[in-house]
């Protein structure tokens, strides 16, 4: 493709739209042939490096290939990274750091489910509902404390090591703490539905989080479960019965306390019943 300017001439190196004044890398590949010069142009996309410096250009939407990612943090492929807002990487982000605790919009780029560029907060990502529906089950407490698994825990479920060093927190840090661990639990669904290419409502998303929080994505990516829900299967029964087949503890013992959590996310599944529980 030939990108031409106004008065003819090819486009190249960086260029701007004048409709949303995003900013494009033309490439100029310059061939010899009888003893004459052709040029070829092209759009760049995903990485290129410019004297020293990285930048990434969307390689997958074509609504807006091309376009260079600035000004915030992006989600590329398994990974999260930061540009300034000239549009230089400056580091690869856990995802954690990507999600903003305060609520403070950030922009996150999924190019693995083509949404295109928009604005989101946290509470976008998960809501209240699903992490009460998630702290019914969990319990909550405010002192570090070794699990049945043996590993060490405080608030609700959380197991990351700069939560469960501080020994003691609030009620209130462990319902944020909380929502930052749903919150790469439904990133990581998203990834499966795109993946898989599966349309879920809002509901039956929760419904999954809340499973893969407890059983790990991993186990549901190769659950029957999920193998039905791909194929577009939504009998009770059916589902009942996929979702059940998860109550028993690491030695084998069926815990009526995850028959009752197993039960109540087939209910949010089917039936958007969040505190039937």
């Amino acid at each position: 493709m030939v990108l031409l300017r106004k008065d003819g001439h090819m486009v190249k190196d960086w260029f701007q739209t004048t409709k949303n004044n995003d900013w494009y890398y033309a490439l100029q590949n310059e061939t010899i042939n009888n003893g004459k010069t052709f040029y070829e142009g092209e759009i760049c996309t995903g990485w290129l490096k410019l004297n020293g410096k990285w930048h990434f250009f969307e390689d997958i939407n074509e609504n807006t290939l091309g376009v260079m990612y600035s000004d915030g943090i992006f989600k590329i492929k398994d990974k999260y990274h930061k540009f300034d807002k000239e549009g230089v990487w400056l580091e690869d982000r856990d995802a954690n750091e990507a999600i903003n605790i305060d609520n403070e919009m950030i922009n996150i780029y999924n190019t693995s489910n083509h949404m295109g560029k928009r604005d989101i907060t946290l509470n976008d990502m998960v809501s209240d509902d699903l992490c009460d529906f998630i702290s019914y089950f969990e319990g909550c407490r405010l002192k570090a404390y070794y699990c049945s698994s043996g590993v060490l825990t405080i608030g609700i479920g959380c197991t990351r090591k700069e939560v469960t060093s501080l020994g003691t927190i609030t009620k209130e840090r462990a319902y944020v703490e909380l929502k930052k661990d749903v919150s790469k639990f439904a990133c990581s669904i998203d990834d499966l539905c795109n993946k898989s290419n599966v349309d879920l409502k809002s509901y039956e998303r929760d419904a999954l989080i809340s499973f893969a929080f407890n059983c790990g994505i991993s186990a549901l990516e190769k659950s029957t479960l999920w193998y039905n829900i791909t194929k577009g299967i939504r009998d009770k029964n059916i589902i009942y019965e996929n979702f059940l087949r998860f109550v028993k503890s690491s030695s084998g013992e069926v815990l009526q306390g995850l028959v009752r959590r197993r039960r109540a996310e087939a209910e949010l599944f089917l039936l958007c019943r969040y505190l039937n529980i």
